[in-house]
């Protein structure tokens, strides 16, 4: 496989996992409708992953 294709698939996967992680918290916190997002619930959203996770792995996702 070429290395564009194999670099485009890996950042599919993470975008869908990252994706997926966000809408996951945003059912949790009762938010069904994403027009309804506000800067507050993007805040909160990053304070959880904070909790989760080590700073490494948040590089890269403000």
């Amino acid at each position: 496989m070429d290395r564009r294709t194999d670099l485009a698939e890996e950042t599919i996967e993470s975008y869908s996992y990252k994706l997926t992680r966000f809408l996951k918290w945003c059912e949790g916190e009762g938010l069904d409708n994403l027009n309804g997002l506000s800067g507050r619930d993007i805040l909160e959203f990053k304070q959880y992953r904070e909790e989760d996770l080590n700073p490494v792995s948040l590089q890269g996702t403000t």
